[in-house]
């Protein structure tokens, strides 16, 4: 321990976001688009965010699919939020977290009302709901230039403006890992325009808008998507009265026992779980939040 890290290096994390940088830099500006909600609210204190976004898919021009969302979020100085999520696939989820206490429902039905599972619950489902424009972002990245457009002034911070438009020539995009996002690997970005507002002090995304088509190959077929975002914070600072729902449209839950779910899972198939979980059933591996992809 006194040799202070020439035995066993020191951790370090990603170096602090440069937001004078991301004004010209692409990869600095993917940094500061995938900020979680959690640096942002640090950041800023108490504040309101709306975001919206469709995608469309179409296959030798005729459209396969579209879905759209909006997302919400209100905060208090003192980090008690509603959050909200709904889509056109009529699935949703909302969560409200006040003095302790979770309320999480889906798109229906009551709030499921008990203490987070753990410290970084809350601050996951808030990371989760603000995601939509860093994660487009990323996958239009490579085929993006940007500039800077100078200072502005948005929710009363300095900030700065930045352009996004279609670069010349693409970039390598990075490594792709897993197998459900390797149809990025070769996906081609046609079309991307955007304007982004990042707060000149801290670099959090507090204004964007974004519209991209990307080409892409995926299970033999070759499709087109249409991605369309939009993204604002507002209220910044102003009090945002955070309450719980109704007792009446809640519903008392038990904690989950994380312990418990590990044990059965790393035990699954050598040991009997330590629960029943039904008849015929099984353990899942599963995660309980599917990732992004």
């Amino acid at each position: 321990e006194a040799l202070g890290g020439l035995v066993h290096a020191e951790a370090s994390g990603p170096p602090p976001l440069d937001a004078e940088r991301a004004t010209s830099d692409v990869g600095e500006l993917a940094r500061a688009l995938a900020m979680p909600h959690r640096l942002v609210s640090a950041a800023l204190g108490s504040h309101a965010f709306a975001g919206t976004s469709t995608v469309e898919t179409r296959e030798a021009g005729t459209v396969v699919d579209v879905l759209s969302d909006t997302t919400a979020i209100e905060i208090d100085a003192d980090g008690r939020f509603h959050a909200a999520l709904a889509n056109s696939k009529d699935y949703g989820r909302e969560a409200f977290w006040t003095d302790g206490t979770l309320y999480l429902r889906p798109r229906w039905g009551k709030f499921h009302r008990r203490p987070a599972n753990d410290a970084d619950e809350p601050l996951q489902f808030r990371d989760e709901i603000f995601a939509t424009l860093g994660a487009y972002f990323e996958l239009v990245a490579a085929g993006s230039e940007i500039s800077d457009k100078g200072a502005v002034q948005h929710a009363g911070r300095a900030a700065r403006k930045v352009e996004i438009k279609l670069a010349p020539s693409a970039r390598a995009a990075p490594p792709v890992t897993g197998r459900q996002r390797a149809w990025r690997a070769d996906a081609v970005v046609k079309a991307v325009t955007g304007e982004i507002v990042l707060d000149a002090e801290s670099g959090a995304p507090l204004a964007g808008s974004l519209d991209a088509v990307v080409a892409f190959n995926r299970d033999g077929r070759g499709l087109e998507m249409h991605l369309v975002v939009s993204h604002a914070i507002s209220a910044i600072g102003q009090p945002h009265p955070i309450g719980a729902p109704p007792l009446g449209d809640t519903v008392a839950t038990p904690t989950r026992l994380k312990e418990v779910e590990d044990r059965d899972l790393l035990l699954k198939g050598i040991a009997p779980p330590t629960r029943s979980t039904g008849a015929g059933a099984e353990v899942s591996d599963k995660p309980r939040v599917a990732p992004t992809d």
